[in-house]
């Protein structure tokens, strides 16, 4: 049976509003269908542009299209795509037969894409988190890729009413080049929710057992840990991948944890968060728990099997990881029956009441960590036939497909509507994860929009309710920088600089940690910063940010 979809988002968004609107990024509904049955698709001011194709699912004709992603959609358990219930069902909803092209077992995701781009022939399309917007708009200068800006509205027209409706004019601006350019097809999420998956939990069984207040500053943890080291030879622990993103650096009003981060302050100038005395507090506090034994000894060097190891061990009290992580260690404990009762903890504040300057967020809700973008490799048609095929992953089916699966397969609607997994989904052989990776595409990412309901289902209840305390009263996605685009000058002088600052800074941080270096010497530090070109790269993300601010 053949499926008509025009701009459905709005559509998509009252089929499942039990589970909230689109925040941050808005309901779309700027869509209207004329009397010949189709749209006057209105671009960002309320025009008009031009007049988009009827779309029909699937596609009609003998569609063949090839796609590389480095992006794990085939669950380990299958040879080929047809085996997957999510591939194949994807490839007969939309009526394009894809050739799909996966990064090699075991192969380096970025070598694997810079020997993709030497190939005599590209694939018709590439889907990578790779695509961030230099690189976007390097291979569009580089003529690899083509300019879709006369294309998304007529043969991508639920995409196009979505990124062009008024509330998401800063996506807009992310997802286009200083002159206007559209250079690729961008994927979402939903909300705040959905981009905030990683923050601080806590043994609260501890907690009530000694009889502790939950705890709000970094005084308050560092009580809760001293009390903790004492009585359960437990500190505080994080994967070394995850601690180096943001930490504790919200309670001392610092930006960055413990690798480079530039931010934009109050006066829309950029700064770099590791110059500044907020973030040395930081280093002050972090080093005086790593020599009191508050700070697990092995935190450079441990990974989330480590970390989660030590959990069941009981040698953590609390820990900073992914909301995933906080799953494990839910369903850890009641499979060992340990009695540990893991919660999401607040990240900490400067005060009681104070909004949070910096967590694991990004600037927006909705700007796409992941493109795809078209070949100039592809014929006019496959181009057209692209998008449409790209165009699906926007519709109300679409969103659905890529997020829950199939209707009655992999999950079913309660009785309010909300979408629960089905016990194909739950009871997987290999575990619910692996379940989701059958059935599902957004576990990863995908060209389409991320709901915020199915993060909520794919963890526990404890991890799903520790997002919500994790973003509770924080600005900081107002601080962080968007996607900026550089010139070509400027993007070679950034990469020069930014490649040794990087090394230094982490090399930095660490020994400021252990007290291989003593933070007396940060005024040096800071000095050496700038030998290495901190003002220079600043002035590179001003004058780009300035740029990005007169769109």
């Amino acid at each position: 049976m053949k499926r008509k979809f025009t701009s459905m988002i709005g559509v998509m968004m009252a089929c499942i509003m039990a589970t909230g609107t689109i925040t941050g990024c808005g309901n779309v509904e700027s869509s209207k269908t004329s009397e010949s049955g189709k749209q006057n698709v209105e671009n960002s001011e309320g025009n008009s542009t031009q007049v988009s194709e009827e779309i029909t699912y699937p596609l009609s004709g003998n569609i063949k299209l090839s796609l590389y992603t480095p992006i794990a959609y085939l669950q380990s358990d299958y040879l080929t795509p047809e085996e997957s219930p999510f591939l194949s069902g994807l490839e007969k909803n939309t009526g394009v037969d894809i050739e799909w092209q996966f990064l090699a077992q075991g192969a380096d995701k970025t070598t694997s894409y810079n020997l993709l781009l030497q190939d005599e022939e590209l694939p018709n399309i590439i889907f990578s988190d790779i695509l961030k917007v230099k690189e976007g708009i390097r291979l569009l200068n580089d003529g690899l890729i083509y300019d879709l800006t006369d294309y998304l509205p007529k043969y991508a027209p639920d995409y196009w009413a979505y990124i062009t409706a008024p509330e998401n004019k800063e996506i807009l601006k992310q997802l286009t080049t200083e002159d206007g350019r559209f250079w690729g097809v961008a994927s979402f999420r939903e909300s705040d929710y959905n981009v905030t998956y990683m923050g601080p939990m806590i043994r609260q069984d501890w907690l009530d057992e000694c009889g502790l207040k939950t705890p709000v500053t970094l005084e308050d943890w560092e009580n809760v840990l001293t009390v903790f080291k004492e009585k359960y030879n437990a500190n505080f622990g994080s994967p070394m991948k995850d601690l180096i993103q943001c930490g504790i650096a919200s309670g001392t009003g610092a930006f960055g944890g413990l690798q480079t981060y530039y931010y934009v302050d109050e006066n829309n100038k950029v700064q770099l968060g590791m110059a500044q005395e907020e973030w040395k507090e930081q280093m002050e506090v972090l080093h005086r728990w790593y020599e009191n034994g508050l700070l697990d000894r092995d935190f450079a060097t441990a990974d989330r099997t480590v970390v989660r190891s030590k959990v069941l061990n009981n040698e953590f009290g609390i820990v900073f990881t992914a909301m995933s992580q906080l799953s494990l260690y839910v369903g850890d404990a009641s499979k060992e029956n340990t009695g540990a009762k893991w919660v999401g903890l607040s990240y900490p504040r400067t005060e009681e009441g104070a909004t949070l300057s910096f967590i694991q967020t990004s600037r927006t809700t909705c700007t796409g960590n992941s493109n795809a973008v078209i070949t100039t490799d592809c014929t006019e048609e496959e181009l057209i036939q692209a998008l449409k095929f790209l165009n699906y992953g926007y519709t109300e089916e679409g969103i659905m497909y890529w997020n829950y699966g199939e209707e009655g397969v992999s999950y079913t609607l309660d009785k309010d509507g909300k979408p629960q997994w089905t016990d194909k989904v739950v009871n997987d052989p290999a575990g619910q994860a692996e379940g989701l990776k059958r059935y599902t595409g957004v576990s990863s990412c995908g060209p389409t929009i991320q709901t915020e309901r199915f993060v909520q289902i794919k963890n526990t209840k404890e991890a799903e309710e520790a997002v919500y305390k994790w973003i509770e009263n924080s600005e900081a996605p107002k601080y962080a920088l968007p996607a900026l685009s550089f010139t070509e000058d400027e993007n070679e002088r950034y990469a020069d600089i930014s490649s040794s600052m990087d090394t230094y800074i982490n090399t930095m941080a660490l020994k400021f940690i252990t007290g291989e270096e003593s933070l007396d010497n940060f005024d040096d530090f800071v000095k050496e910063l700038n030998k290495l070109g901190l003002e220079e790269i600043l002035e590179i993300q001003q004058n780009a940010f300035d740029r990005y601010l007169a769109k």
